[in-house]
Parts: C-alpha cells; structure tokens; sequence
C-alpha cells in the first residue's frame, strides 16, 4: 500500500509541478533570483486551476478537531493558488443563499512523516456561503463547524487526511483542493494569504499564487506579514521573490526569511 500511494504522490508532483513551471517560465530570471527580467514580455501564462470542486457534503460538528501538533510532522514545501478568474461580483440577495461566485483553490503541502501519527488534520474559513473542499492524493474527511468561528461571520471547516499508510520518516504530498463559495466581496481592496506553524525546521519553500479575474485586475499590492499576535505590518525586507505580472493578471510570492507562527499575506486594490 505505501508503493501505491507513492506512486500517487508522484503523479500529483508532477501535475503541481506543471503549474509552477509555468509560472517560473513566465518570469524568467526574474524568479530564478537574477535581479529582474532582462527584457520585456507579453503574459501568456495558461494554467489549468480553475475547476470548481464538487459541493461537498461536510459532516457537521460542535467543536472541529484541532490541527495536528506541528512536532509531528515537518512540512518541507507548501504552495497555495488562489484562481479569482471566474469570480463574479455577488448581488447582496445571493451573497448567503447559495452557491454563485467561485474562487478555487489549490494547497500543495510537501511533507516529512516524524511520528507515528494517522491522521493529518488542517482548518479552513470563510465568510462567504460555503467551501466545496477534497484531499485529491489521500481518503480524508471534511468537518464543518455548526455554530459561527472565532471571528464574527466566518464558517469554519477542517479537513482530517488518512496518512495512517505513510511509513513513518517518509515524504509524502497533501494536495487539497477547494472552491470558495461568495467571497471577496470588498470591490476596492482585498487579500489572500498563507502562513506558518510554529515549528517550521526544514520548511524550504512557502509560496503564494493569486489569479484575477479578466475584468478585474489588480491596481496596486501590499506585502504584508503577521508574526504571532503582534500588529500587522509591512513587509518590505528580505520579502523573498515576488513577481506582479505586468498584465496585472497574477501576482507570485516566494516568502523569504521565513519565521514561525506567522500570517504572509498579499493584499490588493483593484
């Protein structure tokens, strides 16, 4: 069974690996960390993330589980898409009704196995209608909190992988796909983010990939950071690689000096 889900991984990996190389292909040396593009370009950049997830029948609870201890585990790379492109402005009167405008999203964690562990537990919200959501490389349960989140207007979700067959030490990916239901409702200025554990030994690589929508192209960008429970800030120094398309189409962040216990965020107008 572990030679199975192995070959599984694999696939995925490359299927992943398709979609950053298209983005490192676009940048050019940019990306490759050579101080910028050395001459101009058009954005042709094609990638297929936009497939909206099936609605998800998530088993409701009271409480959801908690995210597993970061000591049992080391994540060695951990990518997240968000695709815009087939978002569409909500009307107020189907903003909490059902299901209207999509943004889809793709997590690709890279992970080490360091304890004897079967289940791998991960947390999502939103604040729009709903999150459709699957684990598309292992058997995993999607949980849906019944009552509001932490923060006022949000629905809270987790998703339990089955890991319980990854042999103990090996490396292995969590791909998680999902569609955000109603969301990015500020028409001026909105975010997307990733973020860190509070143990990070042999995190490698943290990046974040937004798409927007054809009509709607960002204006402007912010990187910002949130380390623990201090004040949001700025993040100007050491940022990492970042490229805005000149189309103004996506925009690519590759964290650098990356830090524990921290919210990277990309924050746009548009």
């Amino acid at each position: 069974m572990a030679k199975s889900n192995t070959q599984i991984t694999i696939t995925k990996l490359q299927l992943y690996g398709t979609v950053l190389v298209a983005l490192i292909g676009l940048a050019g040396t940019y990306l490759a960390g050579r101080g910028g593009p050395k001459e101009e370009h058009k954005s042709t950049v094609e990638v297929n993330v936009n497939n909206l997830v099936p609605a998800t029948d998530a088993t409701p609870v009271a409480h959801l589980p908690e995210s597993t201890p970061a000591d049992n585990y080391s994540v060695l790379k951990d990518i997240s898409i968000f695709d815009l492109r087939s978002w569409k402005e909500t009307p107020d009167s189907l903003r909490n009704k059902r299901r209207f405008s999509p943004v889809n999203y793709i997590n690709y964690m890279h992970i080490k196995k360091l304890k004897d562990i079967n289940k791998f537990t991960a947390h999502y919200a939103t604040s729009g209608f709903a999150i459709d959501m699957r684990c598309i490389t292992h058997k995993a349960s999607i949980l849906r909190e019944d009552k509001s989140g932490v923060h006022e207007g949000q629905t809270r979700y987790a998703v339990e992988v089955d890991i319980s067959e990854v042999p103990l030490n090996d490396e292995f990916l969590i791909v998680v796909e999902a569609t955000y239901w109603n969301s990015y409702n500020n028409l001026l200025t909105e975010s997307s983010s990733t973020y860190t554990d509070n143990e990070i030994d042999g995190l490698k690589e943290l990046s974040l990939i937004i798409f927007l929508p054809e009509g709607k192209p960002f204006k402007s960008y912010q990187l910002r950071r949130q380390v623990h429970e201090r004040e949001e800030e700025l993040y100007t120094h050491n940022i990492g690689t970042v490229y805005p398309d000149e189309t103004k189409r996506f925009i690519y962040w590759s964290v650098g000096s990356i830090t524990a216990d921290t919210h990277y965020k990309i924050q746009w107008d548009w």
